[in-house]
């Protein structure tokens, strides 16, 4: 009977898994007939009862062979149902997919954030957002085909989750403009303070930045005056001008002028 409680500890493991064996099999040790416990662990103290220990020999008790236990034990572990140890989800790293969206937001932003736009910067980012999609929508078809596709889905929410929002976010700020506004308003300061020594007969000097523009080059008189931005348009150029009396083209320079807020406008002049 000792071998037969034997061999039905070493079967635990395979049937119940490697979870729930040592649960069961700590209970079983505890409840074990003494002759069992003297003769095993008081003599071999089992430190890892799933793996390390199995009884190789036949003892008998009381005089019985012990072939029918051992059978016995054997034909009852077959009713334990097999457990298979489901394979971890996988795990695409979306913090760092969602930090790579919001440097390429940031770079976009950056790009759209002057008239006419940064085009070497567009260039940059434009086709950066396009290897990111393709790089997304890959990785998304891949957990959506793989098996245990909604814990998947579920633990990376983030991957397919914030990327998308912060698509629709950039794309909706560029179409209204709202770079192109904000950065002339960080600049406001600055170019209200050249455009009132201007007007007050200061000569401009060398200037590289005005506010949070780059300068290719500044023109006009104490009435008026424009400067270009540096690294603008493609096959077009584009500045800001200052008119106080409203009518640009006292600046006496080529181009086209579109109003952005108080005396300032928006200055296009194309390179054809």
């Amino acid at each position: 009977m000792t071998d037969g409680f034997s061999c039905l500890l070493e079967r635990l493991p395979k049937r119940l898994g490697d979870d729930l064996a040592p649960v069961l099999t700590g209970v079983l040790v505890d409840q074990a007939p003494p002759a069992w416990r003297s003769a095993h662990v008081g003599h071999q103290p089992i430190s890892n009862p799933v793996g390390d220990f199995c009884i190789k020999h036949t003892h008998e008790y009381g005089g019985i062979a012990t072939s029918d236990s051992y059978d016995h034990a054997v034909d009852a572990t077959n009713d334990l149902p097999d457990v298979h140890h489901p394979r971890a989800p996988i795990d695409v790293k979306g913090g760092a997919w969602v930090t790579v969206a919001v440097l390429l937001g940031f770079g976009m932003m950056y790009a759209t954030s002057a008239p006419g736009w940064h085009y070497a910067w567009f260039m940059l980012f434009g086709p950066g957002w396009l290897l990111f999609g393709a790089g997304w929508l890959i990785v998304l078809g891949v957990l959506l085909v793989m098996p245990g596709r909604l814990v998947a889905l579920r633990r990376n929410w983030p991957f397919w989750a914030v990327p998308p929002l912060i698509v629709v976010l950039v794309a909706s700020l560029v179409y209204v403009g709202a770079p192109v506004k904000m950065r002339f308003e960080l600049s406001r300061a600055d170019l209200d303070h050249l455009a009132k020594a201007m007007s007050e007969g200061t000569p401009p000097g060398k200037r590289n930045w005005i506010g949070l523009y780059p300068v290719e080059y500044l023109e006009g008189s104490p009435s008026a005056f424009g400067f270009m931005i540096d690294d603008t348009g493609f096959f077009t150029s584009y500045g800001l001008a200052w008119v106080p009396n409203g009518d640009p083209y006292d600046i006496d320079g080529p181009g086209t002028y579109e109003h952005i807020d108080g005396p300032w406008y928006i200055w296009e002049i194309s390179d054809w």
